[in-house]
This record gives structure tokens, sequence and C-alpha cells, in this order.
């Protein structure tokens, strides 16, 4: 049992619980509010979460709706959401399998959503490290970007944007020109191969 000595709400959704030697929690706010702590009480936190999970799973499941009708989330992103704001984890956990298997979360759909949106701006490799970093496997974004993506689809890209980046650089000594543009197309995702081939592309389309 430890003793509460503040009880501070925090922007974001959660109050923050310091106890009187020093250490932290987080509650969720409504949770909190349902059943309340009070300062200079005795508590034992890991009681409190076991003796109210009905009612953090419920809560925990209103607030994923809530976020869930604003945009998707990957299954990473949503247990984010979800434990920073304080739920404890076995909460978390058991509730994302529950939307998994219900496909509200669906890290194929949002892969291949995500690509649709974003290949008109970026290469493979780029789309592959957002993916990754947003917490999908790789043999997930691997299968949507096959199914997604043409096979020449990445190289046209590569040229319409590398043309429009060559026309207003006509200017620089032709070293400085490919390095700088192969470095641009290689921000945007692009290997060294699709990036070099495109940059020749849109440079023959040009002089000509």
């Amino acid at each position: 049992m430890e003793i509460i000595s503040s009880i501070e709400k925090q922007h974001g959704g959660y109050y923050l619980i310091v106890f009187e030697d020093g250490g932290k929690a987080k509650v969720p706010v409504p949770l909190l509010r349902a059943f309340p702590l009070k300062v200079k009480s005795a508590v034992d936190l890991s009681v409190y979460f076991e003796t109210h999970k009905k009612a953090a799973f419920k809560l925990a499941a209103g607030r994923a709706a809530y976020l869930l009708e604003k945009k998707d989330y990957t299954t990473k992103e949503m247990r984010y959401k979800l434990t920073f704001v304080g739920y404890p984890d076995e909460v978390v956990e058991e509730l994302l399998q529950y939307m998994l298997e219900r496909r509200f979360l669906d890290d194929g759909r949002y892969a291949e959503q995500y690509i649709k949106r974003k290949k008109s701006k970026y290469g493979i490799n780029r789309i592959k490290k957002e993916l990754m970093y947003k917490g999908i496997e790789k043999a997930i974004t691997e299968e949507a970007l096959e199914e997604q993506l043409e096979e020449d689809e990445s190289l046209d890209l590569a040229v319409e944007l590398v043309s429009k980046y060559i026309k207003t650089r006509m200017h620089l000594e032709p070293h400085k020109l490919y390095n700088n543009a192969v470095a641009m197309l290689a921000r945007k995702g692009f290997d060294y191969s699709t990036a070099k081939e495109a940059y020749n592309s849109a440079l023959s389309s040009l002089e000509r």
C-alpha cells in the first residue's frame, strides 16, 4: 500500500497520481471519476485496477471507438494511445485482441490505405520505413505493396518528380545536378538504381 500525496489532472486524458515515496502512476480520467481515489489515502494500484478491470475494459473500448471515429489506427498506435492514459497492459492487450478479431483494427487494411495515399508522393523505401515505424509487420507491408503498386509505377513517379526538379536547376553543373537529384529521390524513398534510371530518362526527355 502506498500513500497518495497528490492527484492532478493532466492534458491527454489521465490523472497523475503522486505517492509520498516519490512514485508516480497514471489513472484514466473516466476510471478515476467512476472510482475516486483521495489524497492521503493508502492504495495498492494493482488491486485497484484488478478490482475495476471490467469497468476499465469498457472505458478503454469507449476511448478506442472514439479514436477510430476520426481515423484508422495500427495496432501499435492504438496500444500507445490506450497505455499513455494509464490503462493497464492486461486490459489493453485483451481489448486489442477483441478489436483485431472483429477487424476494428486491421494492419493489412491500414497498410493498403496508407500506400494508396502515399504512392503518388514517395518511393517504396520511404513507404516501407514509415509503415515499419507505425508497427506494421514487414510481411504485411510487402503484401500490400505487391497489391497496390504496379511494376513500373515507382519508376514513373520517380521520373515525374525528378523532371520537375531538374527543370528548376538546369543552371547547375551536370555532376552536381545529378548528385542533388539522386539525393532528392533517395529522401523520397527511391533506391539508387531507380533514381539513376529516372534521372537519365528525365534528362533525355528534357534535352530533346
